[in-house]
C-alpha cells in the first residue's frame, strides 16, 4: 500500500473560473510545488467536486521554466472590478514571495497572460474535467498516492 507524503504541500498556482450569473463553467485549479493537482469544479463543468491527482515530472519542470520566462511578478493589474459578470482569477507564488493575483473580467486583459493562463490549464490537463466528452478519464475523489 503506497503511503501518503507527510512533507507539506506548497500552492504554486491556481487559477479560479468564477461563472456569476451565467453558463460559463465555474471551477478551481490549484497546483503544488510536488505536481499535485486539485481540481474543484463548482457548476456547469463535466466533473463536479474535488478531484486530485498528480502531472509527470517533466511536466512539473516545463511549467517551473515556462513561469521564470514570465515576469508574472512585474504585470500591472490595471483592470477596474466589475460586478456580476465572469471572471477569472489567476495566483502564482513564486518561492519567498507573496501571492500576486491578476483578475481577469474579459474586458482588456492582456493576451499574454491570457495565452499563459491558457497554456498553464492545458499542461494540466483541465478540458477533461470541463467537457463533457472527455469527463470519462480514470480519476479519484481520493487524495494522490506519493
Amino acid at each position: 500500500m503506497a503511503e501518503l507524503s507527510t512533507a507539506p504541500l506548497y500552492l504554486v498556482m491556481r487559477i479560479k473560473h468564477s461563472a456569476a450569473r451565467t453558463d460559463k463553467p465555474d471551477y478551481r485549479i490549484s497546483l503544488y510545488q510536488d505536481g499535485s493537482v486539485a481540481f474543484e469544479g463548482v457548476r456547469n463543468v463535466a466533473r463536479v467536486g474535488t478531484f486530485y491527482y498528480k502531472i509527470p515530472d517533466n511536466t512539473m519542470q516545463d511549467f517551473n521554466r515556462m513561469m521564470q520566462e514570465v515576469d508574472f511578478y512585474g504585470i500591472v493589474d490595471d483592470n477596474p472590478v466589475i460586478l456580476d459578470v465572469p471572471m477569472i482569477s489567476t495566483t502564482f507564488v513564486r518561492a519567498g514571495s507573496d501571492p500576486k493575483t491578476l483578475i481577469d473580467y474579459n474586458n482588456g486583459y492582456p493576451q499574454t497572460l491570457i495565452a499563459l493562463r491558457e497554456k498553464v490549464e492545458s499542461m494540466l490537463s483541465v478540458v477533461r474535467y470541463i467537457q463533457p466528452s472527455l469527463a470519462n478519464t480514470p480519476e479519484t475523489r481520493e487524495p494522490a498516492k506519493y
